[in-house]
């Protein structure tokens, strides 16, 4: 499920980075690109052959899957149909050891089919059903335009009188850097555990590690949109609280419940 705000619609034209997230499942992780849906195919391999072998299966070779007649007929099916080129859909980065095979996410489904169907079930309602991707994008989009919100507020940019005279913009004067941070910290220190901060240092990557899911992403969506709407609306008037004006820094705590 992906969750928009109003008057707002998510598309690939947002995504200006193709920052690489790590995606967990039950036998081990995928890194894939968020904005090409790239992922790495020989990862996606070995946590399918550890489900088969778990049902006491033989494992599949990444190598001869790709040698498959009926493998090379469905990258020509999707070559023709998404009308693309081949390294759009399985492509090799890097040379000898180092070398990774990515995939897209349509082939990256098939192979999940073809090695396990209860992995082939957990990797659509990952990608597709809560649309994991999709949604660590639009948190970062609604992370931008809530800081344009906070650079509106009345004490974090100059007076009317001093607004561009020829294009009407505020022109800022305060560096508004350490409130995003403030704010970006807050949210995450609302919706991650101490102990999962703590392992990736409390930073932003940690939106595109593996301890995230679907849950946590759309709860970063709401918390994103709803301070942005009291903004807006005319609720939050001010980042410090200052004569009966309602602000944002001693607000915060209340919108992040």
């Amino acid at each position: 499920m992906q969750i928009e705000p109003k008057g707002f619609k998510m598309s690939k034209k947002h995504l200006k980075t193709d920052m690489l997230m790590k995606v967990a499942f039950p036998h081990g992780t995928i890194e894939i690109y968020h904005k090409t849906e790239m992922g790495n195919l020989k990862q996606v391999f070995n946590m399918g052959n550890k489900y088969r072998l778990d049902n006491n299966e033989s494992t599949i070779e990444l190598e001869k899957f790709l040698k498959r007649q009926t493998t090379k007929n469905f990258i020509s099916t999707l070559m023709e149909v998404n009308e693309c080129e081949r390294k759009d859909i399985i492509k090799v980065v890097g040379r000898g050891r180092g070398a990774v095979t990515y995939a897209n996410l349509q082939f990256l489904i098939y192979c999940a089919m073809q090695l396990s169907t209860k992995f082939q079930v957990h990797v659509i309602n990952k990608f597709i059903e809560n649309d994991i991707l999709m949604n660590r994008d639009t948190g970062g989009v609604l992370f931008k335009e809530l800081n344009k919100a906070i650079d509106s507020l009345p004490d974090r940019i100059k007076s009317v009188e001093q607004q561009n005279s020829t294009d009407g913009k505020l022109v800022h004067t305060k560096n508004n850097q350490g409130i995003y941070i403030y704010v970006a910290k807050a949210i995450r220190g609302f919706i991650f555990t101490p102990n999962e901060l703590y392992k990736y240092g409390d930073n932003q990557n940690i939106w595109n590690s593996e301890c995230v899911e679907p849950k946590h992403l759309l709860k970063r969506i709401e918390i994103e949109k709803r301070i942005s709407e009291a903004i807006e609306f005319g609720f939050i008037t001010e980042y410090y609280e200052n004569d009966n004006k309602t602000g944002l820094k001693d607000i915060l705590p209340r919108l992040l419940k």
